[in-house]
C-alpha cells in the first residue's frame, strides 16, 4: 500500500502479460478457439477497468482501453461480423465512459470515443454496402446517444473537464457527418433527406 507507483507498475504488467498470453494462444500456437481467446481478453479489460477504478489509477485504466480496444484488431479473422463487433464496442464504450465519471477522468472518455469512430470509420468505408445503410445508421445514432447521455456531467474537478463538452458535442455530431457522406455516395439508392 506505501508503495502504489510499483503495485500499478506490476498490476499493468500482469495485465499486459495476460493478454500477450491469450493472444498468443490464440494467433500463434492455435490452442485455444477464436471465441474462448475473445471472451478472454475481453476479461482481461473488465480486470483491468475493475483495479483503475478500485486503486484510482489512470494508468491502468488507459491499459484497459488500448487492450480493449486493440482485442478485436489483434483476433480479426477479416469476417465481417458488425453485430458482435459493434455490440462488443457498445459495451466497452459503456464501461469505460462509467469509469470516466466515476473517478473524473474525461479524457478516457474521449479516447474511447476517439478509437470508436476509428472502427466505424473503417467499417463504414470498407466493409458497409448499400444493403446495410440502416445498420450503419443504427449504429451511428446508438453511440451518438449513449455519448450524449453518459457525457451529462456533473461537477467535474478535472483540468481537463472541457473534454466532457467536447465528447458530447463530437458524438453527437459524428452521425450528422456521416449522414452527410451517406447523402453524398450516389451508389445508395436511399433519398437521405
Amino acid at each position: 500500500r506505501k508503495f502504489a507507483i510499483s503495485a500499478n507498475a506490476l498490476i499493468g504488467a500482469g495485465c499486459v502479460a495476460l493478454y500477450a498470453a491469450f493472444w498468443s494462444s490464440h494467433a500463434l500456437y492455435n490452442l485455444i478457439g477464436h471465441l474462448p481467446a475473445g471472451l478472454l481478453m475481453a476479461m482481461v479489460t473488465a480486470l483491468c477497468c475493475t483495479l483503475s477504478l478500485r486503486r484510482g489509477s489512470i494508468q491502468i485504466a488507459l491499459l484497459a482501453l488500448i487492450g480493449g480496444f486493440a482485442s478485436p484488431l489483434l483476433l480479426s479473422s477479416g469476417a465481417d461480423k458488425p453485430l458482435e463487433l459493434f455490440g462488443y464496442l457498445l459495451l466497452l464504450d459503456g464501461a469505460f465512459l462509467y469509469l470516466a465519471k466515476e473517478r473524473d477522468w474525461p479524457i478516457l472518455a474521449a479516447l474511447s470515443l476517439l478509437a470508436t469512430f476509428a472502427f466505424q470509420l473503417a467499417w463504414i468505408g470498407f466493409k458497409m454496402g448499400p444493403e446495410r445503410m440502416w445498420l450503419g445508421s443504427a449504429v451511428l445514432l446508438i453511440f451518438g446517444m449513449l455519448y450524449a447521455m453518459a457525457a451529462q456531467r456533473t461537477k467535474s474537478a478535472s483540468a481537463l473537464a472541457w473534454l466532457w463538452d467536447v465528447s458530447t458535442t463530437a458524438a453527437v455530431l459524428l452521425p450528422f457527418g456521416f449522414g452527410l457522406y451517406f447523402a453524398r455516395i450516389s451508389t445508395t439508392h436511399v433519398q437521405w433527406g
